[in-house]
C-alpha cells in the first residue's frame, strides 16, 4: 500500500488539493476529513489528481459525496489531471461529467472562477483521450 500525500494551495480564490499515492478504503478516511475541513472553508474545491496512482470504489463514492455536499451548499467542486488508469475508471463508471473532471489545472481554475462548473464552456476531459475505449 502506498501512502497518500496532500497539499493544499490556493489560487485566485479556488482551493487546490494536490491527492498524491492511492486513493482507496485504507486512505480515503484521511482524504475524507481533510475535504471536509477545506470544504467548509473554502467556496471552491479542485483536486489535482495527477498524481493518484490508484481509486478504488470507495475512493469513488467519496468523490461524489463531496461534490454532492458541495453543489448543495451552492459550492464549485472539481477534478483535473488525471493519469490514463483513473481516465479510464472515471470513463467506464460515466462519471467525468458529473465530477467536472478537466484535463489541465488552468482550464480547471477559470472554469471554477467564472462559476461554469459542470459546464461546457471549456472543454472538459475529452472521453476520446483513451487509448481503448470499453
Amino acid at each position: 500500500m502506498k501512502e497518500m500525500e496532500l497539499q493544499k494551495r490556493v489560487i485566485n480564490g479556488v482551493t487546490i488539493l494536490d491527492v498524491k499515492g492511492e486513493v482507496d478504503i485504507y486512505s480515503g478516511e484521511e482524504l475524507r476529513q481533510r475535504v471536509d475541513e477545506y470544504m467548509s472553508a473554502a467556496g471552491h474545491l479542485l483536486l489535482n489528481i495527477s498524481e493518484i496512482d490508484y481509486i478504488d470504489s470507495f475512493g469513488l463514492s467519496l468523490l461524489i459525496a463531496v461534490k454532492k455536499k458541495m453543489s448543495k451548499e451552492g459550492k464549485s467542486f472539481g477534478l483535473c489531471c488525471p493519469q490514463s488508469y483513473v481516465r479510464r475508471i472515471l470513463n467506464l463508471t460515466k462519471l467525468y461529467d458529473y465530477l467536472s473532471v478537466y484535463e489541465n489545472e488552468e482550464k480547471a481554475v477559470q472554469a471554477i472562477e467564472k462559476g461554469n462548473n459542470g459546464m461546457e464552456l471549456e472543454p472538459k476531459l475529452s472521453i476520446f483521450t483513451d487509448e481503448r475505449r470499453a
